[in-house]
């Protein structure tokens, strides 16, 4: 288990994710930022999700 403190940033714009996120508690929250600097949530992920497993499988099935 990792502890993530409210708001932490898993990875960047164009930034190289390192781990694939099972939320146990919680959701994780996918923002896009515009391009007028407004940013958007575009998907909510929680118990039954999982974030980064399509760049950990290298975009294979």
């Amino acid at each position: 288990m990792v502890p993530l403190k409210r708001g932490a940033t898993l990875v960047e714009p164009e930034g190289k994710l390192s781990s694939v996120y099972f939320p146990y508690s919680g959701i994780i929250s996918l923002v896009v930022q515009m391009a007028d600097g407004e940013n958007i949530e575009t998907a909510m992920i929680g118990r039954d999700g999982v974030f980064g497993a399509t760049p950990a499988l290298d975009g294979s099935i």
